[in-house]
């Protein structure tokens, strides 16, 4: 990578190098469980929050406004991030630990998942949905109205596999059973499926997850006596075929809050639980040997900046297990 008499095709490789790890596929969270939404000003967005839930009604001959009363705006608002890596250039010349471009891929690397790293932060911060409540709360009214309380928790049962499949039932069975202020359904496709639900756990519950979910059946088990007989019939659910009706992600920026808390993501409708929007997508930047700014400051340079928001959103759409 030392082109020193050729600052151009110095920083066309490092380019290259940063555009190779923008590209390499990895899984990302926020694609996963947010709504992609776009906005013609993109300082901020609104998402207006319908105080009816769309649902026909008898026509008697004249039509009746359903589905548009709006009362709630939700409003928000972009920032930039930027990741700057100085190096002395003597340094990086000299070093035969690392090169430049390795640190251009390291440093690209940490500024292509921040947008996991903040919106798993902001999931585990809980703050206030657009209502005033805590987004994983007990009192929510769906945009504000009617006497359905939604309660988007679940108390866990535990962390074995068959407390996680009691629990994911638990949580399933809230999710479906939601209801707007007429008493409708607010999720009324609810169902299992790889495409439709995430489950968001931290690392330490990774295996049990998979175990449940990849797994071809739930194991059961029953205490034995000293002889080696079973001490009472087992008990539990057996030989239920549960492989594919989730998928799972499994982060471990969790583990840092919880290593038991996890949470039940209904992807499936067109509105996600969070949402997600970008101005303009990660950016990158490689000052290398030979540039104006080595020459200034005999130090070499990585700046990536990054412009989006992510915020909560729908709470009838996300539970926490805890």
């Amino acid at each position: 990578m030392q082109i020193l008499g050729d600052s151009n095709a110095t920083l066309k490789d490092l380019t290259r190098v940063v555009e190779a790890e923008i590209m390499e596929p990895s899984q990302m969270l926020w694609p996963l469980i947010c709504s992609d939404i776009q906005s013609a000003d993109e300082a901020y967005i609104k998402i207006p929050v319908q105080t009816k839930v769309a649902f026909p009604t008898v026509f008697d001959g004249e039509r009746e406004d359903t589905s548009t009363d709006v009362n709630i705006v939700q409003t928000y608002n972009k920032a930039t991030y930027a990741l700057t890596l100085d190096f002395g250039s003597d340094l990086m010349r000299e070093s035969k630990a690392y090169t430049f471009s390795e640190k251009t891929q390291e440093g690209t690397i940490s500024a292509k998942i921040f947008p996991n790293y903040n919106l798993t932060k902001m999931i585990t911060a809980n703050g206030n949905a657009y209502d005033g409540v805590a987004f994983y709360g007990t009192t929510h009214k769906w945009a504000k109205s009617g006497s359905n309380t939604i309660n988007n928790t679940v108390s866990a049962t535990g962390v074995t596999v068959s407390a996680l499949y009691t629990d994911l039932q638990s949580a399933m069975t809230k999710m479906g059973t939601f209801l707007d202020d007429k008493g409708r359904l607010l999720n009324p496709q609810l169902a299992y499926g790889a495409n439709k639900i995430v489950i968001h756990c931290p690392k330490a519950l990774e295996i049990n997850f998979r175990q449940l979910i990849f797994g071809s059946m739930i194991p059961v088990s029953a205490p034995v006596t000293t002889s080696g007989t079973a001490a009472v019939g087992a008990t539990g659910p057996s030989g239920i075929g549960l492989d594919g009706i989730a998928s799972i992600y499994a982060d471990g920026y969790l583990d840092a809050t919880s290593a038991t808390a996890w949470y039940v993501h209904y992807v499936g409708a067109p509105q996600r639980p969070f949402v997600y929007s970008e101005s303009y997508p990660l950016e990158a930047k490689a000052l290398g040997f030979g540039s104006e700014f080595e020459t200034n400051t005999n130090k070499v340079r990585i700046a990536l900046k990054h412009r989006f928001v992510e915020g909560l959103y729908r709470f009838d759409r996300s539970i926490r297990v805890a």
